[in-house]
C-alpha cells in the first residue's frame, strides 16, 4: 500500500478506539452517528474543493467531480 494511504500508529490506536465506541452503540445510536458523519465527509470534501479551487485559481465547479 502506498505510504500516503496508510495509517500511522496514533491513527490505527484512534481506529481501534472508536470500533470499541461503535460496538457498545445500539442500532439507533449508530445509523444517526453514520448519518451525522456522512455529513461531515460531504462538508470536508466540500471544503477541499474550494481550497483546491482558490490554489489553483480554478474557475470551475468542482462540486460535480
Amino acid at each position: 500500500m502506498d505510504n500516503a494511504t496508510e495509517l500511522i500508529l496514533e491513527q490505527e490506536f484512534n481506529l481501534r478506539n472508536f470500533e470499541d465506541q461503535v460496538q457498545q452503540m445500539n442500532l439507533e445510536q449508530a445509523q444517526e452517528y453514520l448519518v451525522k458523519l456522512y455529513q461531515l465527509m460531504l462538508v470536508q470534501k466540500r471544503v477541499f474543493q474550494e481550497l483546491m479551487k482558490r490554489e489553483w485559481n480554478l474557475n470551475v465547479d468542482l462540486a460535480s467531480l
